[in-house]
């Protein structure tokens, strides 16, 4: 049985995983923007589990992969570990899994699994997978890897990778929906404006008038008098 340090060491363990968990669900819920919210999200999975390499791929409602974001990685590294001729089949592998995946070596795993060999631009010896889902669906999936093989991922890695996936599931999905909203908003607009009809928004509780596009613009300047206002104008 273990002695009381060895219990007291668990527990002084447990405690600033969680706290460095909570650390990080904040800050991947700091803001809305879609972008923002996925750097966030890998950055934060790499700092977690203190792995050299990181990166994230995302899925639209379709399942197609819609975005890569990487942490620990030049610009130029990144581009190579896309261009690779293996590297689209490798993604889409790891992609597809439902459940989390630790290797302690990438190569000794393809070979088990009759794939191609994995020759990447950079080191990668270990491996760290976990799918991201929200609401049964999956909407991604974060990818961590170590450059040496003296560092392998521990089992409670993989735990508080997984946790922090489930939590990031639910900040991607909140971003996506507001940047859907933007754009659909963004649309409605250009639409509106761009009507051969003139329309003014007014504001359903004051009766103020909000906005104009630009047919009423038109409108409004043809028959306000000098230096009167459009809503001057409205209000006569």
């Amino acid at each position: 049985m273990d002695g009381p340090d060895a219990r007291d060491r668990r527990i002084r363990e447990l405690e600033e995983r969680l706290s460095l968990l909570s650390g990080a669900s904040l800050r991947i819920n700091e803001s809305l923007d879609y972008d923002t919210v996925l750097q966030e999200v890998v950055d934060s999975a790499r700092a977690l589990t203190g792995s050299r390499y990181a990166a994230i791929t995302a899925l639209d409602d379709l399942g197609q992969l819609t975005d890569f974001i990487v942490s620990g990685l030049t610009g130029e590294e990144q581009q190579g570990l896309w261009d690779m001729p293996e590297g689209l089949g490798f993604f889409e592998y790891l992609s597809g899994l439902e459940e989390p995946l630790r290797v302690s070596d990438i190569d000794s795993h393809l070979q088990a699994l009759h794939m191609p060999p994995f020759r990447p631009s950079i080191p990668l010896f270990s491996l760290l997978v976990a799918p991201i889902r929200h609401q049964g669906a999956g909407v991604g999936t974060i990818y961590l890897a170590h450059d040496t093989g003296d560092r392998v991922f521990t089992r409670e890695d993989e735990e508080t990778l997984v946790l922090f996936a489930s939590q990031a599931g639910m900040a991607i999905a909140n971003a996506r929906r507001h940047r859907e909203e933007r754009r659909t908003r963004a649309d409605l607009e250009t639409l509106i404006d761009t009507s051969p009809v003139g329309v003014v928004v007014f504001d359903a509780g004051t009766g103020a008038s909000v906005s104009f596009n630009r047919e009423a613009r038109r409108i409004v300047d043809s028959l306000r008098n000098p230096g009167q206002t459009p809503e001057q104008l409205l209000e006569e």
